[in-house]
C-alpha cells in the first residue's frame, strides 16, 4: 500500500512506522519524494496489516477540480488543526490563486477553517474524493491564517512518477501563467513567462534568460505553465528540445529559436 505524507514529516526520520487503531503500529519506507512541494509516498507492505484492518481499507479517490466553486463545502481530514485524527467542516472561500515550483505552477484553493501550523491532511468533497492536499509550505501572507490547499490535480502527475519512482525531468525555470492584457502587450497569442531561471539548468545552458516569453516547444504552442510541465515531462533525459522564445527584455522584441537539452531533476 502506499502512503501520501507530508515530507518534512519523514525526512529525517531513521524509522517510519504507521499506526493504525488502538495501538497497532507496522512499518514503512520511504519510496520516493518531492521537497520542493512538501510531498512524499511511503509504502507498507500488505501482507505485513492484519486483515482485521485490512478488510476495512479502500483506497482513497483523487477527485478532478479544475473546477472549483467557491462556496462549495467541504470536509478536511487528517490533522487540519494539528490533532491526529481530526476533522473539520467548511467551504471554499476562493480559487486561482496559484504558486510557481521548477517547470510548473500548482493552483491554490482557499477555505474558510482556521490555520494550524501543525496541520496536515487532504480536503475532500461530498462524494468522499480528495480534492487537495493542505500545504503549510505553499502559502502567502494573505491566508497564512485560514486552511489552504493544492489542487490535487495538479499534483496526480507527482504522485504517479513517486509511485513509479520515474526520473523527474528537469527544464530549470520558473515561470507565470500570461493573462490576455499580457499577451496582447507583448504581441503574442500565446506562451508563459520566465521569472527565473535556475543556476546551472538545461535552460540557462540553452541560453533562456530571466523575462523570456517560452511560445513553442517542438513545434506544440505553449499555452500554460501546466501544460508546458506536462508536455516536457513525456520526454527523457538527454532529449533536445527545439524552443522558440520571444525575447521581451530587449532593446527590440525579436523571436528566438534555442535548444534544450533536458537532464533529470536533481534532488534537494
Amino acid at each position: 500500500f502506499f502512503v501520501l505524507v507530508s515530507y518534512d514529516r519523514i525526512q529525517n526520520a531513521d524509522k517510519i512506522r504507521i499506526k493504525f487503531i488502538d495501538t497497532f503500529y507496522i512499518d514503512a519506507r520511504l519510496v520516493d519524494y518531492e521537497k520542493e512541494i512538501n510531498i512524499a509516498i511511503i509504502a507498507v507492505n500488505k501482507n505485513d496489516i492484519p486483515s482485521v484492518y485490512l478488510s476495512d481499507m479502500k483506497t482513497a479517490i483523487l477527485g478532478e477540480n479544475y473546477s472549483l466553486t467557491v462556496g462549495s463545502p467541504i470536509i478536511a481530514l487528517g490533522s487540519p488543526n494539528g490533532y491526529i485524527n481530526s476533522m473539520e467542516f467548511g467551504i471554499i472561500t476562493s480559487e486561482g490563486s496559484s504558486v510557481s515550483v521548477t517547470d510548473n505552477i500548482l493552483k491554490l484553493f482557499n477555505t474558510d477553517i482556521y490555520d494550524n501550523p501543525e496541520g496536515d491532511g487532504v480536503i475532500v468533497n461530498l462524494q468522499g474524493e480528495v480534492i487537495g492536499w493542505i500545504t503549510r509550505t505553499l502559502k502567502y501572507d494573505l491566508n497564512k491564517n485560514i486552511n489552504t490547499a493544492i489542487s490535487v490535480s495538479y499534483i496526480k502527475s507527482y504522485i504517479e512518477q513517486m509511485v513509479n519512482q520515474e526520473e523527474r525531468i528537469y527544464f530549470g525555470i520558473k515561470a507565470k501563467d500570461m493573462t490576455s492584457d499580457a499577451r496582447q502587450a507583448h504581441k503574442v497569442p500565446n506562451g508563459i513567462y520566465v521569472d527565473e531561471v535556475f543556476a546551472d539548468s538545461p535552460a540557462l545552458k540553452g541560453d533562456i534568460r530571466n523575462g523570456d516569453i517560452i511560445i513553442m516547444v517542438n513545434d506544440n504552442n505553449i499555452i500554460n505553465a501546466n501544460g508546458f510541465y506536462k508536455f516536457i515531462s513525456q520526454y527523457e533525459a538527454g532529449t533536445k528540445l527545439d524552443v522558440k522564445i520571444k525575447r521581451a527584455n530587449s532593446s527590440s522584441d525579436k523571436l528566438v529559436d534555442v535548444s534544450v537539452v533536458l537532464s533529470t531533476k536533481p534532488r534537494n
